[in-house]
């Protein structure tokens, strides 16, 4: 007998039946499983285990977080009908499932997610999907930041010395956000819709003071118009010692005269300007200069908000796609695959000697 080969492992069970098992086993406690239409269901629970191993693990390894994070949702592929799949528009599948991540903007290492599905207990107030997911985010990182209470249940360890600054899209943007963050002692930087600019209390008017329509016709008069001053609105709001709210700066900047882009931050930064970068392309005599217009907002947004698509696009790299015995696989499959990129980005850090 060779060290490779056991005979009574190789009669024991073959292979192909240890596939099959695991093939078809939960990776939960079913016999407590909730069904769907009792109270507290929860659609998660069959595969919730492995994404809950790998973020406490990674609270675990964490001594200190970064001070940027980056909130975005991550998208599988699966062409079932569960509670977790939806339809999805100008995707690259046109069924599958989302989670929110919370990864730090610069390592990419996962400090919380929120499941995104209809059956979450709903919150008065809170209406649109993209920021009641925000509120969620901020619950569950609160206890992980220096001196703030926590369940005598949750052992995950408060990583944070101050409240991080959070960059997000379009998609979680909104006053309600922006003030929610702010009174909290949060930072963030977002992209805001063009239905939730600032609210000055003039109703529809309000939109007229900010860059709203969707495109302009490209002209020697709309070039020429990037290169003056965006329009900036700063307020400066008062902590209330009752409430328990601190106090908070909020900023909108709308600039960009071909386009309608406006991106609002609380707490970031307190003014804005122009400026403007030089890019290249090119070679030798064919060498091609020229300069866009930039702001610390806009700076501050590009270097900040693709740690989760920097992340979906590694997990493409790995090509761990295909079809699943069942429905729950393929967010199994996924969570492997994002504990697969980040276990390559704590090799990158011990690589540089961090």
């Amino acid at each position: 007998q060779s060290n490779t080969y056991d005979r009574e492992i190789s009669e024991a069970m073959h292979f192909r039946r240890w596939l099959d098992i695991k093939s078809c086993l939960k990776l939960n406690l079913y016999w407590m499983e909730t069904k769907r239409g009792q109270k507290n269901y929860d659609p998660t629970q069959k595969y919730r285990l492995v994404w809950d191993v790998m973020t406490f693990n990674m609270n675990l390894l964490i001594k200190r977080a970064g001070k940027d994070a980056t909130m975005d949702e991550t998208t599988w592929p699966n062409s079932s009908y569960a509670d977790m799949h939806n339809k999805f528009v100008n995707k690259k599948t046109n069924m599958g499932g989302q989670h929110v991540l919370l990864l730090d903007a610069k390592r990419r290492y996962i400090y919380a997610y929120t499941a995104r599905h209809k059956f979450y207990e709903p919150v008065p107030g809170w209406n649109a999907m993209g920021p009641v997911e925000v509120k969620r985010m901020v619950d569950l990182l609160s206890p992980l930041i220096k001196g703030n209470p926590k369940d005598a249940n949750d052992t995950r360890r408060q990583i944070f010395e101050h409240p991080p600054h959070i960059t997000l899209d379009n998609f979680f943007s909104g006053d309600q956000v922006i003030h929610y963050l702010g009174e909290r002692g949060y930072k963030a930087t977002m992209t805001c819709r063009r239905d939730r600019l600032p609210n000055l209390g003039l109703g529809k008017e309000d939109k007229n003071y900010f860059n709203h329509v969707k495109g302009r016709t490209v002209d020697q008069r709309s070039k020429v118009a990037r290169f003056n001053q965006p329009i900036v609105a700063v307020k400066h709001v008062l902590g209330d010692q009752v409430k328990g709210t601190k106090p908070y700066t909020v900023v909108h900047c709308s600039f960009q005269s071909t386009g309608r882009t406006n991106i609002s931050c609380v707490n970031s930064m307190s003014k804005v300007g122009l400026y403007v970068h030089e890019r290249n392309r090119g070679r030798g005599n064919e060498k091609r200069t020229w300069a866009i217009e930039m702001n610390q907002l806009h700076e501050t947004y590009l270097k900040m908000y693709s740690a989760v698509d920097k992340t979906d696009q590694t997990i493409l790299g790995y090509n761990i796609d295909y079809r699943c015995w069942k429905w729950w696989h393929a967010l199994t499959r996924h969570a492997k695959a994002i504990a697969m990129s980040t276990a390559y980005d704590i090799y990158v850090q011990c690589s540089e000697g961090g």
